[in-house]
C-alpha cells in the first residue's frame, strides 16, 4: 500500500513509495541512506514484474520500496518479496498512470496533513492550529504517487532542481472543497519518491483546524488530510 496513506486495495503508482507488511522479510533492521537507493536491503529484494526495484527500508515485519516510473500502468502485475533463497507467495497489485496520497503528521495518512505555508523561500510553516494559513498564502503540500514526471526522474535517484521535473499530468487541489490555483507540482528536488504540490490558498475557504485537503491526478482522488485556514 502507499507509504503515505496507508490506504488498503488501492491502485499504486509509477514513483510511489509503498510499504509491504508480512512476516520473517528481512534478515534485521535496516534503512537505505546513500543514493542510489540499493536493490538489496539487510539481504531482502523485492521483485516487481520480475525486476528488482529499489528499497528505503527493511525489517522482520515491513519493507519500504520504490515503484519505477517507467513500470507499465493500467495494469495488474505481482510482486514478490525475497530473502536469501526463500520467497513469498506473489502478490497481485494493479498499478495506476497515479495514486495519489498526501503524508500527514502521524504517519498515519490521516489527520494533519504535511501542508506548510512559505514565508520566504527557505521558510516553511506547517499549516496547523498554531499556525493556520490564510487566503493567498502559498502552501507547499508533500505528497507521494502523483506518477510519471516530464523529464523523466530515475527511481532511486534523488530529484535534481536543473532541470526541475514536473508532473506528466496536472494535478486538481481542493481545499475546503475550494479548487486551489497550483503553480507548480513534481519531485521534491534533493529526495526521491516524494512529491510536492505548490500552489496559493484561495479565498472562500471556510475557517477552521481540521479543513480537508484532497488532491486528483489522472482521475484518482487522495484520501483525505487535514490543515488549519483562518
Amino acid at each position: 500500500m502507499s507509504a503515505a496513506s496507508f490506504a488498503p486495495l488501492t491502485p499504486i503508482a509509477p514513483g510511489a513509495i509503498v510499504s509491504i507488511f508480512g512476516e520473517r522479510l528481512a534478515e534485521r533492521s535496516s534503512t537505505s541512506t546513500d543514493f542510489p537507493l540499493p536493490a538489496d536491503l539487510a539481504g531482502t529484494q523485492v521483485l516487481l514484474a520480475g525486476r528488482q526495484i529499489p528499497l528505503l527500508y527493511a525489517d522482520e515485519g515491513q519493507v519500504n520500496a520504490m515503484i519505477p516510473y517507467d513500470v507499465a500502468v493500467n495494469t495488474q502485475h505481482q510482486i514478490v518479496v525475497r530473502r536469501g533463497t526463500s520467497a513469498t507467495t506473489p502478490e497481485p497489485v494493479t498499478v495506476a498512470p497515479a495514486a495519489p496520497a498526501v503524508f500527514s503528521t502521524d504517519g498515519t495518512g490521516k489527520g494533519q496533513g504535511h501542508v506548510y505555508i512559505a514565508r520566504s523561500g527557505t521558510e516553511q510553516v506547517l499549516a496547523d492550529g498554531g499556525n493556520p494559513a490564510r487566503a493567498g498564502d502559498v502552501l507547499v503540500i508533500y505528497c507521494a504517487g502523483l506518477g510519471a514526471t516530464d523529464p523523466p526522474v530515475a527511481a532511486g535517484m534523488p530529484a535534481r532542481a536543473d532541470p526541475l521535473a514536473h508532473t506528466a499530468t496536472p494535478i486538481t487541489l481542493r481545499i475546503g472543497g475550494v479548487e486551489a490555483e497550483v503553480f507548480f507540482a513534481g519531485p521534491t528536488p534533493g529526495f526521491t519518491g516524494l512529491y510536492q504540490g505548490n500552489a496559493f490558498l484561495p479565498p472562500g475557504v471556510a475557517p477552521g483546524d481540521a479543513v480537508p485537503v484532497v488532491i486528483t491526478v489522472a482521475g484518482q482522488v487522495s484520501p483525505e488530510v487535514t490543515m488549519a485556514v483562518r
